[in-house]
């Protein structure tokens, strides 16, 4: 958390991953995971994070977070299009 708290984001989920080598079943070290996983950007891993929380710890996930990263997965997975503007937004 130290080096997270810091923005130092890939030495924090360097630390987390060498964590979870040593404990994989700890609610802190998922969380820690999920938490830099999330800030940095990576979609397929804090998703898959989250499902092993969700497993292990169902209520250390936060109220909607699963849910949102579900989304973000589904979303990064497939290609779509914006929906047009209506003519009246575009006249004004």
């Amino acid at each position: 958390m130290y080096l997270f708290n810091l923005k130092m984001y890939a030495c924090s989920l360097h630390h987390a991953r060498e964590a979870y080598q040593l404990k994989p079943n700890n609610a802190d070290v998922l969380r820690s995971l999920i938490r830099s996983h999330h800030v940095m950007g990576n979609i397929e891993e804090r998703y898959k994070m989250l499902q092993e929380m969700r497993k292990q710890f169902a209520s250390r996930v936060y109220p909607g977070e699963f849910l949102m990263a579900e989304q973000e997965h589904e979303l990064f997975h497939s290609e779509w299009q914006p929906k047009p503007l209506d003519e009246d937004r575009l006249r004004r």
